[in-house]
């Protein structure tokens, strides 16, 4: 690489670096490394060139291969001096915390460059993924929601934040654990905003371990890695939990922020490694929100490196019936994930006394989940309302005389109903029983097919009706 064109004060660093690496012995050749690597990327900022921090890891790639470390070593180690420098700590801290690092890095760090391997016994360590919505959102993967714009994808994305952070099945995808969620929000960060204050008003969700990162995210530069992990781990602090997902809207906006060109593999390739780099830092899922072309029938919009990089990639379309569908996935066929609707929620009256609306996604019901063979089938949620029906029909329970409650509701009491339920084993009584009634019955209020208020429980009127009608 020629350095000829950076500022004389970085020159001289890199140049001082080069001298000291090179007598340096190889045991602590990795923690003399990280050390340069860490400095020479605080130099960014005395460039004027906007490419300076690209050409001071180029440098860093350069140096260490001159010095025996094979590339993947180098990623490592250059990771290793973004996550000291995003913690603000001292060079003895720093070096304190990878004091150990020559003798743990997965590879060898000597002439031969040998690469981290899996032996063929041991492959099946890896058979079983680590699930937040089973089926379709796991840990380690990067999946790709692409749209026409106003399609509903952020939307879509808004409703899986919620179940992934509630644990709540999501379209007959069973939740498997509770994260915590960071959302970039690069376009429209105040809708986000307002789409999730709906599932607080209209659900009654409160708690729920989810932020939204309203900053612009330059993913063509290599310090994206330290300002994503740096947010996460500031989230994570404020949860008391682990971040599980991590929502870019749009990845165009976040490759073109930097000057780079969604049509180009080269800057798709470039934002694909970073992403990779914040995998290898983070137990995360990365979602990002994408758009078809004009020509929604050839996919994403785009290079097609975004393409054969992502693990899933699901294309919503229609008009009012909305349909989410895998379009590629690495080890699943292509099927469809879910339909849904989008509807209008009033959140208030502006200073004019005109209605403040967002558009969310319509609880589960009227289209019914979609499953993996893609056959209808009734889900716990369904099986619950069922057995709500036969408390009514079984049982006479005391009004409260709460106003709330309207004079021609038949209620039962939560105890009763959970109790039947029990019974009947749809919840697991020898299991997690509390979230499991939880999840039913948040799944239930939320698509408009039952009210609760304190311990009382009742169908809503129409699905009365309905059953009343033998439907």
């Amino acid at each position: 690489m020629d350095a000829n064109d950076l500022p004389l004060e970085i020159k001289s660093v890199l140049q001082s670096w080069m001298r000291t690496l090179a007598g340096t012995d190889r045991n602590v050749l990795a923690r003399q490394f990280v050390r340069a690597a860490t400095e020479i990327l605080r130099l960014a900022s005395i460039g004027e060139q906007s490419n300076v921090r690209l050409q001071l890891v180029d440098y860093l790639h350069v140096m260490g291969a001159q010095h025996g470390l094979s590339q993947e070593a180098v990623v490592t180690l250059i990771d290793s001096a973004v996550l000291a420098s995003s913690d603000r700590r001292s060079d003895e801290t720093s070096l304190a915390a990878v004091s150990e690092l020559d003798a743990s890095l997965p590879f060898e760090l000597s002439n031969t460059r040998a690469l981290k391997f899996t032996h063929f016994d041991d492959c099946g360590d890896f058979a079983n993924k680590q699930w937040l919505l089973k089926g379709i959102v796991a840990l380690g993967e990067t999946s790709a929601w692409i749209a026409p714009p106003g399609a509903g994808k952020s939307a879509l994305l808004t409703e899986i934040a919620i179940h992934c952070a509630a644990k709540i099945d999501w379209q007959g995808h069973r939740a498997r654990a509770s994260c915590g969620v960071v959302v970039f929000a690069l376009e429209r960060g105040d809708l986000f905003k307002r789409r999730l204050y709906v599932y607080h008003q209209r659900d009654g969700l409160t708690g729920l371990p989810i932020v939204v990162v309203d900053s612009v995210i330059d993913l063509i530069d290599p310090g994206c890695v330290e300002t994503i992990v740096s947010t996460v781990k500031a989230a994570e602090q404020r949860f008391g939990r682990e971040v599980g997902l991590i929502i870019l809207d749009t990845y165009a906006k976040a490759i073109a922020a930097g000057g780079g060109d969604e049509d180009k593999a080269r800057d798709q390739n470039r934002a694909a490694a970073n992403l990779r780099r914040v995998h290898a830092l983070l137990n995360v899922h990365v979602a990002l929100v994408g758009h078809t072309g004009r020509d929604e029938r050839r996919g994403a919009r785009g290079s097609n490196a975004h393409v054969g990089d992502v693990d899933v990639m699901v294309q919503i379309s229609g008009k009012i019936t909305k349909t989410a569908q895998v379009v590629k996935g690495n080890d699943q066929p292509e099927r469809v994930i879910a339909r849904f609707k989008l509807e209008a929620f009033e959140l208030g009256r502006d200073e004019d006394g005109d209605s403040i609306t967002t558009a969310i996604v319509a609880g589960e019901g009227a289209e019914g989940p979609i499953h993996a063979n893609n056959r209808r089938t009734k889900t716990k949620a369904e099986e619950a309302l069922r057995v709500l029906f036969e408390c009514i029909s079984d049982s006479a329970t005391p009004r409260s005389g709460d106003d709330r409650i309207p004079a021609e509701a038949s209620v039962v009491t939560m105890d009763v109903w959970r109790d039947r339920l029990k019974r009947h084993s749809i919840i697991n009584p020898a299991g997690n029983w509390r979230e499991q009634f939880k999840r039913v019955h948040v799944t239930l209020k939320k698509s408009g097919l039952i009210s609760i208020c304190g311990d009382f429980v009742w169908p809503s009127q129409s699905i009365t009706t309905r059953h009343s009608e033998g439907l």
